[in-house]
């Protein structure tokens, strides 16, 4: 013991703090990782954190039982460190080896016996997970001992551990997901936490130099706390004494459990119903994630602080932290409805500044989850107190209690997430673990025998309260939940209350709502407009009007630029628009449509006048996957990809704005296929733009870059071999009926009309893009940037920017009967759609070359006079 009685508790709890911010730290930087190659479905993030918390739980059972035998804890927990610490250091390669085997696999198998390689998905996620994971679980049972001298100092001690290691959890994650990813990228964010965790792992072994093993039993001192209480004249707590310990062991358990469920339930749920308030950014999810655990984590701490105090009895107060975790959660309910206001009033308070407006969504975060939060983490130092009362068996109780609590968390993540949001939406979810706060409370009383005057009351309340809480649920607008003000509070001219209910409310008929698996979809009508437009957790992804033109040309101008394709991929299905629009080409034998969201597919339905139906054609194959799983386990190839995600400020759609997922796409091309990106360009900073274009530019050898909607929607296409774009191709496509029909619902039924959204080749838009940042998986350049500018009116800078970085016209096209003829009549074609800047370009393109032309000299003069140009 010499080594240990060296160095104080206080230096424990600074290793294990740091220890809590490395281990946050991981499983959100594996998470990322693995949701690369293995998908972000709700399942495969299901997944991965199911094999990372069953591998805390399985190191914390066996590390209880080596804690008790009298080893050395404070040398097994530096080695523990250090094999943590060198693991994430290997982590890429073996995820790369991890990544071959699935491949190896789905090349093998047929994708189509679904559960077989969801089994084969677990086992990977196992193997990858399980022997860091269960190191970290093993950590806490073994400094929970070695801290731990005497018996009556395990709540408190155990408890300040467990607090100040969830408190290193926030740290990491703030650091994480604020600081760190943005500043310095993935991989060096891994080896900098590995190097933290190798250097705890050098501290901790040089500790416990001259250390010898513990006592195998604590020293039992519960008899002087009870003798300390009788002097000041309190009574004894029964549920200490040992034949009620033993008689509440299987209760706290099962509490415990129960509770780590419901915890779950209201992170789930809550992060379910903030994106709806906040958005779904990688900040607001860092600041959700932050906020849950700092509640828990003020809660240990409090409770550890009181735990141990004489006359504090450990079991009420659970009941009170259960009671207060349901009320205020409970509570939440009533003040969902109000946030959309709140933020827009919040929002107009800090002027919209988008540093300002994170501590806004921090803020909110903490309002909602904090005071539940900090009941539920209370529960873990107060039970443990109860159930620590075998002296030589501390380390096993400490572990059962993380064990049992860990695995009923598990089980509570994976229940809403799959069950109880699909089929009883956010507020059932959250009213039945609020009614299940009470039942656990309501156990307790009844088993703890608890006869004073208020408990005899709760014993008749709290039933009341469960049947209460399933059928009290406050009413809410689904069009007002889901209005998105967390991107459309700019265009608000008038932030009132009244304003934001007629933005949100007065002119839509709501067609569709529900709560999916992955977001909550919404299908509303414009009374005024006719305008039908869906969104994803608030964020509008398609329409009828506004974005028609885009989700048309998006089907179109691949198969214009390649006859012959065979097999097509698209990446989103919403509206269903798009894949209509690919579906009218009668060469195809194969259209496979990625949609993440399965409630999608559903709401397309609404757009079936508008989309051709295109779910009932057999050649479509709808896949509920995303896309970056999707392509690393196909081994078949595709002759046209469209990738048409939402926008890159969304954390998870980032990951496909990437080089790695359009050089993963490029090697899922056949020699020849066409790889088709759309971006937007309004709510994002010029350099953001630039970064979108040059990184696609630097995957693809032959690129074109389109404008569709000028102030708001940009298309780029990109191929291994050159594209032959002319007038007489694309005459030569118009002459199909069934094409020319469908391109004419957006007004385009001449060639030079649709050459015209041509802005730049490669050697253009490499020099647009100047030496900005190319966005990668590393560095997730735009993830952490774009989301800061959503406020921001750039369309109209970003359209200058691009009108002046356009090619030459002629240059574009490769055959041309006359370079004259086709820049005067390209010319007529824009005047003729008032687009005045690029008819003025094309006179300014060919007076370049000669100066003297009489007739394109007083057509500018005339534009000039006709539109104000100087």
């Amino acid at each position: 013991m010499s080594g240990w009685r060296a160095h104080s508790f206080l230096s424990v709890l600074v290793l294990f703090f740091v220890s809590g911010a490395t281990g946050l730290l991981y499983e959100l930087l594996w998470m990322r990782r693995l949701s690369l190659v293995f998908g972000a479905t709700q399942l495969a993030v299901a997944t991965v954190l199911a094999a990372f918390m069953l591998g805390l739980a399985a190191g914390a059972a066996l590390s209880g039982r080596i804690a008790d035998r009298g080893v050395r804890p404070l040398l097994l927990y530096g080695g523990l460190e250090l094999f943590i610490g060198g693991y994430a250091l290997g982590f890429p390669w073996w995820l790369e080896l991890a990544t071959s085997c699935y491949q190896l696999l789905f090349s093998q198998g047929d994708p189509g016996r679904f559960w077989w390689f969801q089994g084969f998905h677990m086992l990977l996620m196992i193997a990858l997970l399980l022997l860091p994971a269960a190191a970290m679980g093993a950590t806490f049972p073994l400094l929970a001992r070695l801290v731990s001298q005497r018996l009556s100092w395990v709540g408190r001690r155990a408890g300040l551990l467990y607090g100040c290691n969830t408190a290193g959890a926030v740290l990491g994650t703030a650091l994480t997901g604020m600081v760190l990813l943005p500043a310095v990228g993935l991989r060096a964010t891994e080896v900098g936490a590995a190097i933290a965790n190798i250097a705890v792992g050098l501290v901790a072994l040089w500790w416990s130099r001259g250390s010898v093993d513990l006592d195998v039993g604590l020293e039992n001192d519960l008899q002087l706390h009870r003798e300390q209480a009788d002097l000041l004249d309190l009574s004894p707590d029964p549920h200490q004494e040992p034949v009620e310990r033993g008689r509440l062991r299987s209760v706290l358990l099962v509490t415990l459990a129960l509770s780590g469920a419901c915890a779950m339930v209201y992170e789930v749920a809550w992060t379910r119903f903030l994106t709806l308030i906040l958005g779904s950014s990688v900040y607001a999810f860092t600041l959700m994630l932050s906020a849950f655990l700092l509640g828990t984590s003020l809660g240990a701490v409090a409770a550890s602080g009181q735990v141990a105090r004489p006359g504090v009895r450990p079991l009420r107060w659970m009941v009170f932290a259960l009671i207060g975790a349901a009320l205020s959660a409970w509570g939440t309910h009533y003040l969902f409805r109000f946030m959309p206001f709140w933020y827009v009033d919040l929002f107009a308070l800090v002027d919209g500044d988008p540093l300002l407006l994170l501590l806004v969504h921090g803020l909110l975060a903490v309002a909602v989850m904090v005071p539940t939060t900090f009941c539920l983490g209370a529960l873990f130092p107060l039970a443990l107190q109860l159930l620590a009362g075998d002296a030589e068996q501390v380390g096993v109780d400490v572990s059962r209690l993380y064990v049992f609590n860990t695995l009923g968390a598990v089980a509570g993540a994976l229940l809403t997430g799959f069950v109880l949001i699909p089929t009883v939406g956010i507020k059932g979810s959250l009213s039945l673990a609020v009614a299940l706060s009470f039942g656990l409370a309501t156990v307790l009383v009844l088993g703890g025998r608890m006869d004073t005057a208020i408990f005899r009351l709760a014993r008749w309340g709290l039933p009341i309260l469960v049947v209460l809480a399933l059928f009290m649920q406050p009413r809410w607008d689904p069009l007002l939940m889901s209005a998105g003000m967390y991107k459309y509070v700019s265009d608000l001219s008038d932030y009132s209350h009244e304003a934001v209910r007629n933005y949100a409310i007065s002119d839509y008929d709501l067609l569709y709502y529900a709560e999916g698996i992955a977001s909550v979809v919404t299908v509303a009508r414009s009374r005024g407009s006719g305008n039908i437009w869906l969104a994803n957790n608030g964020k509008v992804d398609a329409s009828t009007q506004q974005d028609l033109r885009t989700q048309i040309l998006l089907a179109h101008l691949p198969f214009v630029l390649r006859q012959g394709a065979r097999d097509a991929l698209v990446v989103g299905l919403a509206s269903g628009i798009t894949a209509g629009s690919v579906a009218l080409q009668p060469e195809l034998d194969r259209i496979d449509v990625l949609e993440i969201e399965p409630k999608v597919l559903e709401a397309s339905h609404f757009f079936d006048e508008f989309n051709g139906r295109p779910l009932e054609d057999p050649r479509v194959r709808a896949i509920a996957n995303d896309a970056r799983n999707h392509l690393h386990r196909r081994v078949d190839l595709y002759d046209v990809i469209i990738n048409e995600p939402s926008n890159p400020w969304i954390s998870g759609v980032s990951n496909l704005f990437t080089r790695d997922f359009m050089s993963l796409g490029k090697e899922r091309l056949r020699q020849g296929g066409v790889f088709v990106q759309w971006t937007h360009s309004y709510g994002m900073a010029g350099d953001d733009l630039k970064s979108v274009v040059r990184t696609f530019a630097e995957v693809w050898e032959h690129v074109l870059v389109v404008s569709t909607i000028e102030d708001a929607d940009v298309i780029m296409l990109g191929s291994s071999e050159p594209f032959e774009l002319s007038e007489d191709l694309v005459r030569a496509y118009l002459d199909e009926p069934v094409f020319a029909a469908d391109l004419a619902r957006v007004g385009l039924a001449e060639p030079l009309q649709l050459l015209g959204f041509v802005l730049m080749d490669r050697v253009a838009a490499l020099a647009f893009a100047g030496d900005v940042p190319v966005n990668t998986d590393d560095n997730a350049h735009l993830e952490f940037s774009a989301p800061l500018y959503l406020h921001y009116a750039t369309q109209e800078s970003n359209a200058r920017l691009l009108q002046e970085a356009r090619s030459p016209f002629f240059g574009l096209v490769s055959q041309a009967a006359d370079e004259r003829d086709y820049l005067l009549n390209m010319a007529a074609s824009f005047e003729s759609r008032q687009r005045w800047e690029e008819a003025r370009r094309c006179y300014l393109e060919w007076l370049a070359r000669d100066p003297r032309d009489e007739l394109f000299r007083r057509l500018l003069l005339e534009l000039a006079e006709k539109s104000a140009v100087p």
